[in-house]
């Protein structure tokens, strides 16, 4: 993207100790900077050569939720699902032929089955023809979006509008906090230390691997990730 649009991104909270130290609540040196997310899911491939990637393994299961909302409010947001599952194959390809090794799907394209807050799980059949979305019964599905070009677009125009980072940051507080609060209401009473403690808990659980990131144009300064 920085080559033939003039962009740049930058992912915050690349490792989980940083997920735990900042969550979301960071700031950068340039109020320009636009976001977006790209949630990464891992591969685990079957005997029979199925393809699986499992959603919502948060603690309210509502991360889908949280990225349909950010992609809903214009937000550039795509699931990274690869087409890989060890070490040895990721290095056969260096970027940008790594690109077309995943596939890139917006969330709100996964209509997954009721309810929504849930674990769910993706399947792409030994064949690589067939998507399915599972609860318990597999729900045939179409995705028309998976190449890199619809991201690189999507991110393009991002940093071409209005939206901010500090937005998306906001956003994702907002339902972060929404979040927390439906979950310790169905939850047993705590006194204030355990309650903040157990707020911190569920907020890394989860914002951590959210797959944050910042977009720039190519002469602005990296994002500086600070406690805000």
């Amino acid at each position: 993207m920085r080559r033939f649009h003039q962009i740049q991104a930058y992912s915050l909270g690349t490792t989980q100790s940083e997920e735990q130290m900042f969550g979301l609540d960071v700031e950068v040196t340039d109020g320009s900077w636009s976001g977006g997310c790209i949630q990464y899911k891992r591969l685990y491939r079957s005997a029979t050569g199925e393809s699986r990637w499992n959603l919502n393994r948060t603690t309210n299961r509502d991360q889908h939720s949280l990225l349909c909302l950010l992609q809903q409010a214009g937000f550039p947001v795509f699931y990274c699902f690869p087409k890989f599952d060890t070490e040895s194959d990721l290095r056969q390809w260096t970027p940008p032929p790594l690109w077309t090794q995943v596939w890139w799907i917006p969330p709100m394209d996964l209509l997954v089955p009721s309810p929504v807050d849930d674990h769910h799980h993706l399947i792409l059949d030994a064949a690589g023809k067939k998507w399915t979305i599972h609860s318990e019964e597999g729900t045939p599905l179409d995705l028309p979006r998976t190449a890199f070009d619809v991201l690189e677009t999507a991110f393009v125009e991002a940093v071409k509008g209005q939206s901010t980072l500090a937005q998306l940051k906001g956003r994702i507080n907002e339902f972060a906090e929404t979040s927390w609060k439906n979950y310790k209401d169905k939850s047993p009473q705590r006194d204030a230390a355990n309650e903040a403690s157990a707020r911190n808990a569920y907020f890394g659980d989860l914002l951590q691997g959210l797959g944050v990131m910042a977009l720039g144009k190519s002469h602005d300064a990296p994002p500086a990730i600070t406690q805000g």
